[in-house]
């Protein structure tokens, strides 16, 4: 009967310590993982490897290549397993859908942090801000930004700076047909710039 119980009781602490490695994918993008031209990537950063490997990852254009440029790495930090105090970078690359360059992108970005000093958050892909659209601070932020490419690289790079703690980082991505407003849109200038240069031949 004791042996029962502490096998149960083995059980429900392995859940419980599984749901939490999952409970800051808390907010997962509209779309379907692993459906075509789509990835997804998981950082918990369980080491103080600068160069760290997804945790999991649905990508089948490669592997994402991530750098930390921090100050310290701590394996335990206010309750988190895994966690990086940033007064430099996080880059991360991602290889992505190579076909339909004329296509747009959508990255959806989901990272657990604090506040360690001064320096505010700032997060880019490509050079491109992005859009608040979820943040819950129970303890520590959990934040998730979408960011609307208007093109389709073969890969995006990813940049997170400020004087922060980072304790889990997920990046899901989408490679989309344009809207039709942004196609009727580029149809416009397509036929405006072959109008003016018909005019210019006349």
């Amino acid at each position: 009967m004791r042996k029962i119980v502490c096998v149960l009781l083995l059980g429900a602490v392995l859940a419980f310590c599984a749901a939490l490695a999952l409970a800051d994918d808390s907010y997962p993008p509209p779309w379907q993982r692993g459906s075509d031209r789509t990835t997804y990537q998981r950082w918990e950063f369980m080491s103080a490897d600068p160069n760290p490997v997804p945790d999991e990852r649905l990508n089948q254009y490669g592997t994402p290549a991530a750098t930390v440029v921090g100050h310290e790495w701590y394996q335990y930090y206010d309750n988190r397993v895994g966690v990086w105090t940033l007064s430099g970078s996080i880059d991360v690359d991602i290889p992505n859908a190579p076909d339909h360059p004329d296509w747009t992108k959508q990255v959806w970005v989901q990272l657990t942090w604090n506040t360690a000093g001064p320096a505010p958050i700032q997060i880019t892909v490509d050079g491109i801000a992005g859009q608040i659209i979820e943040q819950s601070m129970p303890n520590w932020n959990h934040t998730t930004w979408l960011f609307t490419l208007p093109y389709n690289p073969v890969s995006e790079h990813l940049r997170i700076i400020g004087d922060i703690y980072v304790d889990e980082l997920v990046i899901d991505t989408i490679c989309a047909v344009p809207e039709p407003s942004s196609m009727l849109a580029l149809a416009g200038s397509v036929f405006g710039l072959a109008g003016l240069a018909w005019k210019r031949r006349r």
